[in-house]
């Protein structure tokens, strides 16, 4: 579907598959939007055919609230913001009011800083209580006390609010010995708290990419994870996408009508059996959600065509099929999880990729260029 661009979007985020997704999603339906890239300036996502025209910045609050305020030139009235990442998604909500003036941003109910509240992964779990959608047993742990205590093990340690750390932190905890020496490294790393939850035993990864109005929330595909870099409790890099066919889905849904959030959200289950269990929201695009396009499903378009009242069609996924995230399927080769000759077949039987798309390969080629590098 080819749209008339009567409205400017623009992309935030650093140079990673999330943004490039996003990119790809918008310029394949006609809209070339504008890239506002954080970190480093030689990222191969600019290098797409889609882009309008890319803006640098550093991954600074302020930064980027000035550069969207003050330099960011327009070619129409309107434009929507698209974060792809938490960092960039909390800075845009805790502006809100001031980005609200230039932009059509992401909120909850106009709120600012409401966002930012449901990031909290306390919150999260609290909140999932309320809708009577299963999650691991959490604990809010206050590092500023003295004695702290566990009696949960195996258990996971993490930061309350993911935009205010990063993946690394996370530790696994077999023991009291680990959990202490976890401890201290998180009062080391200045964090005032975390979140202790039980480590849940699951047998695979689910992940929910939808959007909502406020008033109404679509899912129109669920993905399945089947291999993740680094193996188990990883990056998906290899995935089949198919109906969205689970119960929890239609809870989830109604979660986020009630908290009226418009926006596009990103839901990670974990499933052991016949029970799923929430593992954690995120309020902004998911780096996989681009595997739905396999199925003519673009929930950022479905997004921007909702708050611009026109009507949505429906979308259906007749068959399963599999997407692959191809340098990260690649680590799996070179850590020795998967041979090249499994690397080989599912490369093939994927009918959607991460970075090879042969009406834009500038990207791909780019990336190549340079070397494949841990984004």
């Amino acid at each position: 579907m080819k749209l008339k661009q009567n409205f400017d979007v623009i992309v935030v985020g650093g140079a990673h598959i999330n943004a490039l997704g996003v990119i790809r999603s918008l310029g394949e339906n006609g809209v070339k939007p504008i890239l506002l890239l954080t970190g480093r300036k030689n990222g191969y996502i600019k290098k797409s055919k889609y882009v309008k025209k890319t803006y640098y910045c550093e991954l600074d609050e302020s930064k980027i609230v000035d550069i969207l305020m003050k330099q960011v030139e327009l070619d129409y009235d309107r434009c929507y913001i698209i974060p792809t990442g938490d960092y960039v998604a909390a800075a845009i909500d805790k502006n809100l009011k001031l980005l609200q003036k230039k932009y059509i941003v992401p909120n909850i109910d106009n709120n600012e800083n409401k966002i930012v509240y449901y990031m909290d992964k306390f919150t999260q779990y609290n909140l999932a209580c309320d809708y009577d959608v299963p999650t691991a047993k959490s604990i809010l742990i206050n590092l500023n006390k003295s004695g702290i205590k566990n009696d949960i093990y195996p258990c996971i340690l993490k930061p309350v609010v993911s935009a205010n750390g990063t993946k690394s932190d996370i530790r696994i905890c077999q023991d009291i010995t680990t959990f202490k020496d976890a401890i201290k490294e998180f009062k080391e790393k200045k964090y005032d708290e975390v979140l202790l939850q039980e480590l849940l035993d699951y047998d695979y990864e689910l992940d929910v990419p939808g959007y909502c109005t406020g008033k109404q929330a679509r899912v129109d595909g669920i993905i399945k994870k089947i291999n993740v870099y680094p193996a188990k409790r990883g990056s998906a890099c290899y995935m089949t996408v198919g109906k969205p066919n689970v119960q929890i889905v239609e809870k989830l849904k109604k979660l986020f009508v009630d908290i009226k959030y418009n926006g596009i959200f990103d839901v990670d289950l974990f499933v052991k059996g016949d029970n799923i269990y929430l593992n954690e929201i995120n309020f902004r695009n998911g780096a996989i959600s681009y595997a739905l396009t396999g199925s003519n499903i673009y929930i950022i378009i479905d997004w921007i065509l909702s708050n611009e009242n026109i009507k949505v069609k429906n979308h259906s996924i007749e068959k399963n099929y599999d997407f692959i995230v191809e340098d990260y399927n690649f680590r799996l080769v070179l850590s020795k999880n998967i041979s090249i000759f499994k690397y080989i077949k599912e490369f093939v039987k994927a009918k959607k990729y991460a970075y090879l798309n042969i009406k834009d390969m500038k990207p791909v080629v780019y990336k190549l260029i340079y070397g494949i590098k841990k984004d």
